[in-house]
């Protein structure tokens, strides 16, 4: 692949750039159709840096670094557009400046996907998760969480900015915070920017919203879900390690595809919709709540191994539905059809006889084996409280488990295995009964009886 080096010098480092400590100091210039970046560099690794950029499975959307251009640099680098990569060269670890400009190359044809991965830059509204903005060293794990990142911009657009790992940044402030928050964060901005925000149990969320139009009833409406659900959350899971949750809600660009679909990133989710409503039905809000779930489970908070996708996503979906119903936004009835439905598609599901060991292998084949975890995991967190429930015992209950596990988590500062799971279950049913369970239910993926579920 071909070398490139810049000879482009230099000459627009504002003062704080040229003396912070920080390992990476950003500073972005926002116009009308594109965004342009500097970064400065202090290398930690010798000799040459890899950057990734973007979405590296970018769910079908074209090659991010599309996205990237006049890339210039101190430095010798060149570019892997199949890995979505650059790499810099820097022999004698000197100082490395680089500059780019993020454009927007989404366009109709990628439907909710370009909506949802690709950065978006018009006059009045911009959209771009910060890895399509940022570009992110390749460390070891522990130079990775040690390293840090300053961000500051230093021309304001026509319209309001959020930074969700900087929510309070203003034009020409610099902010300096942990490089792997700045990466797995969100900037949005429009000349609709609506932004409340909601303290619950020790967490301060932010609620944005990019708004239709100045008729629509789009924030009320929102607004009373969101008074409703989070406190809900909160109540259930107790005191946890976000200090900081962002909700951002914005209609999509350009197409209807899509009623609604959902990402989280570091401490928040974003949500796109078609319309000029967010929670039109059942469907839409069970989507939202469960991105909000994911704050709690699949994250830093309580989370398996990649292998374990039953917990991740169907512990994910279980939860959401019994939140629902605590909350009152669905009703006792809502959540046994769903429950029914969902045994009825593993019934259906051509994977359904697929080992757990196999799981990762068929994964993303087909819609059907994609649904299998979640669909497995749901339906035995629904076992798991209806056996505590049914023993009716002083203090525990599955609200307590689930605590449990979270507290197990964060005192592991790791991934749970299913041996902390069954070594906390055990805490709640007999533990010969729990380990066969999870053996017959989640190991072997045979079918839990009906009556031991619903």
């Amino acid at each position: 692949m071909k070398l490139i080096k810049s000879t482009l010098f230099f000459l627009a480092f504002s003062v704080s750039i040229a003396i912070a400590k920080p390992g990476m100091v950003y500073t972005f210039n926002f116009e009308a159709s594109v965004i342009h970046v500097s970064l400065r560099y202090n290398p930690i690794e010798k000799n040459s840096t890899v950057f990734e950029y973007g979405h590296k499975h970018s769910h079908g959307v074209s090659s991010s670094l599309k996205d990237l251009v006049n890339l210039q640099s101190n430095v010798t680098f060149k570019t892997d557009s199949a890995n979505n990569s650059i790499t810099f060269f820097h022999p004698a670890n000197d100082i490395v400046l680089v500059q780019y400009d993020i454009i927007n190359t989404h366009i109709n044809a990628q439907k909710s996907l370009g909506d949802a991965y690709k950065p978006i830059i018009t006059d009045s509204y911009i959209f771009s998760f910060s890895n399509a903005l940022f570009l992110k060293p390749i460390l070891n794990n522990r130079q990775y969480h040690k390293m840090k990142m300053s961000v500051q911009y230093t021309a304001a657009k026509a319209f309001p900015l959020f930074f969700s790992f900087a929510p309070t940044l203003q034009p020409k402030e610099e902010v300096t915070i942990n490089l792997h928050e700045g990466i797995n964060g969100v900037v949005c901005g429009a000349s609709n920017l609506h932004m409340e925000e909601r303290i619950t149990g020790g967490t301060k969320n932010y609620i944005v919203l990019c708004e239709q139009s100045e008729a629509s009833q789009n924030l009320p409406s929102f607004m009373n879900y969101i008074d409703t659900f989070i406190p809900t959350l909160s109540e259930f899971w107790g005191k946890t390690q976000e200090k900081v949750y962002t909700i951002i809600a914005s209609p999509f660009f350009d197409q209807n595809h899509n009623h609604i679909s959902s990402i989280a990133f570091k401490a928040g989710c974003h949500i796109k919709y078609s319309g000029d409503k967010i929670l039109t039905n059942q469907e839409a809000i069970i989507s939202v709540s469960r991105e909000m779930m994911q704050k709690f489970i699949g994250s830093d908070n309580l989370a398996m191994n990649s292998d374990n996708q039953w917990f991740n996503k169907g512990f994910t979906d279980y939860n959401t539905w019994l939140l629902l119903k605590y909350s009152g936004l669905i009703s006792e009835m809502d959540l046994k059809n769903t429950l029914s439905d969902t045994y009825r598609n593993l019934l259906k599901n051509p994977a359904s006889t697929i080992p757990k060991s196999e799981i990762l292998n068929h994964s993303w084949n087909n819609h059907e084996d994609e649904k299998l975890p979640y669909q497995r995991g749901a339906l035995f967190a629904a076992y798991i409280n209806k056996q505590i429930s049914s023993l009716n015992e002083e203090g525990k209950t599955y609200q307590s488990f689930m605590r449990s596990l979270m507290n197990r988590s964060i005192k592991k500062n790791r991934d749970l295995t299913p041996k902390d799971f069954l070594k906390v279950a055990s805490n709640y049913l007999p533990k010969k009964e729990i380990e066969h369970a999870l053996q017959e239910y989640i190991m072997a993926g045979r079918f839990i009886p009906p009556s031991q579920i619903l």
